[in-house]
C-alpha cells in the first residue's frame, strides 16, 4: 500500500503514528514509556499490560465507538487534574474482570446487585422503585442502571500518583423497544452514589490507594433510544480525601450535521456544513453522502468529524475528490473548531484529513492500493 502523509495526525481509527511530541520522562527512575502523538497526549506505561476488564468491557458495551469515547473522553477531562508532562498511564489495575464481574458461580462483583451476598454490588435490587417519565416504576431482573465502570491508572515514574474512573450509566428500564426513562435527578443522585462507593471500595481494598490519593470521577450517560450519537459525561468529582468529593456539571451534547438540532446548538456551521455539502455534490454527483458527527462542549462545538462516501471507479477520481474536499475546509472559518474527516469509496478507506483547533492549515493522509 502507498501512503503520502503529511505531518502527523491522530485519527487513531485510520493509523497509528509515532515520533511526534515528547517522552514521559519522570523526574527520578526514567521509567520507560511510549512517545506521545502530540504534546498534550498522555504516555502509556511500559511494557503495556492489558487488564483483564478490558473482557467485560467489550461484552457489556459492543459499540466499539463509544467504547473509544469513553476512554478518551475520561482522559480528556483527567487532564485538568492529572497533567500528561507529569503522568503516565496504565489501565484497570485495580477494577479487574473478578473485581467487575458478577456473573460467574458466587454471582459476586461491584456490577452485580447490592445483596447480602454481595455487599460491594452498585446495581439497584430488584423491586427497587424508581422515577421515570412514565411515572414511579420497579427495577426489574432486566434492568440495569449500572452498565460499566472504567478505570485509568497515573504514574508519575514508578509511583502511583491517581486514579480515573468513568461511571457509565443506563437510564432505561422495561421495554427494550419502548423504555421508560429514569429522570435526571434520580439516575444523578444514584450515579453519584455509585462513584462514593467505588472510591470507598478502591480504598478499603487495596493499601496501595492511600486515603489522600487523588481519584477522578466522571459520570457518563450512554446514548439514547434509537439514535447514532454517542452519550455524554454528565457530571465529575476530585477525591482527594476518603469519599469526600463534589459533583458538579459537565455540559455535554452532541448533534448529526446538517439537522434541526445542530440548526438550534449552532446555526452557523450548520449552514456552513450545508454548503459544504452541496459543493462536494455537485463536484462529485454520483451516490455521494456527507454526513457530520458534532460534539458540544458548554454549548460550543469544539469538533466536527465529517464521513464522506462515494462511487470512484478510478484514483484518478478519488484522488480529485480528496484535493476539492481539502480546500473546501477553509469554508469553516470557526477556528475554535477540530475538523476531522474520513473518506471511503464503496467502503474503503481512501484518505482522512484533520484540521488542529486554532490552525488553518489541515493534515492529510492518502491511502492508495
Amino acid at each position: 500500500m502507498r501512503r503520502k502523509a503529511l505531518g502527523c495526525i491522530t485519527l487513531a481509527t485510520v493509523l497509528a503514528l509515532s515520533g511526534c511530541g515528547k517522552h514521559h520522562t519522570g523526574n527520578s527512575n526514567n521509567t520507560e514509556s511510549t512517545t506521545v502523538i502530540n504534546s498534550d497526549d498522555y504516555a502509556a506505561m511500559l511494557p503495556f499490560e492489558s487488564s483483564s476488564s478490558r473482557y467485560k468491557h467489550s461484552s457489556l458495551n459492543t459499540d466499539l465507538r463509544e467504547n473509544m469515547i469513553i476512554g478518551s473522553g475520561l482522559m480528556e477531562l483527567s487532564k485538568q487534574y492529572f497533567s500528561p508532562s507529569k503522568y503516565a498511564y496504565r489501565e484497570g489495575e485495580f477494577l479487574t474482570y473478578d473485581a467487575l464481574d458478577a456473573t460467574g458461580i458466587d454471582g459476586v462483583g461491584l456490577l452485580g446487585r447490592t445483596s447480602e451476598k454481595n455487599p460491594n454490588g452498585m446495581n439497584l435490587p430488584v423491586d427497587t422503585e424508581v422515577e421515570t417519565d412514565h411515572g414511579i416504576k420497579k427495577i426489574s431482573p432486566m434492568d440495569v442502571l449500572l452498565i460499566d465502570i472504567y478505570e485509568i491508572d497515573w504514574y508519575d515514574d514508578k509511583d502511583l500518583g491517581g486514579i480515573s474512573l468513568a461511571i457509565v450509566l443506563n437510564d432505561k428500564v422495561g421495554s427494550s423497544e419502548k423504555p421508560d426513562i429514569v429522570s435526571d435527578s434520580q439516575l444523578s443522585a444514584y450515579g453519584q452514589e455509585v462513584g462514593r462507593k467505588t472510591v470507598s471500595y478502591l480504598r478499603k481494598t487495596h493499601p496501595e490507594i492511600k486515603s489522600k490519593m487523588p481519584i477522578y470521577v466522571a459520570l457518563y450517560k450512554q446514548g439514547g433510544v434509537n439514535t447514532t450519537l454517542p452519550g455524554t459525561f454528565i457530571e465529575e468529582a476530585n477525591f482527594v480525601s476518603k469519599t469526600n468529593g463534589t459533583y458538579s456539571k459537565i455540559n455535554e451534547d452532541w448533534a448529526i450535521f446538517p439537522s434541526e438540532k445542530a440548526d438550534h446548538l449552532d446555526r452557523n456551521n450548520n449552514t456552513v456544513f450545508q454548503q459544504f455539502a452541496s459543493e462536494i455534490k455537485k463536484f462529485f454527483p454520483e451516490d455521494t453522502s456527507v454526513i457530520g458527527t458534532g460534539k458540544f462542549k458548554d454549548e460550543n462545538l469544539t469538533s466536527l468529524s465529517i464521513d464522506i462516501g462515494m462511487h470512484a471507479k478510478t484514483w484518478s477520481e478519488a484522488n480529485a475528490m480528496i484535493q476539492k474536499v481539502n480546500s473546501l475546509l477553509s469554508v469553516f472559518s470557526d477556528k475554535n473548531v477540530k475538523l476531522k474527516v474520513v473518506m471511503k469509496s464503496d467502503g474503503n478507506l481512501i484518505a482522512a484529513i484533520e484540521r488542529e483547533k486554532g490552525s488553518s492549515s489541515t493534515k492529510v493522509i492518502q491511502l492508495q492500493e
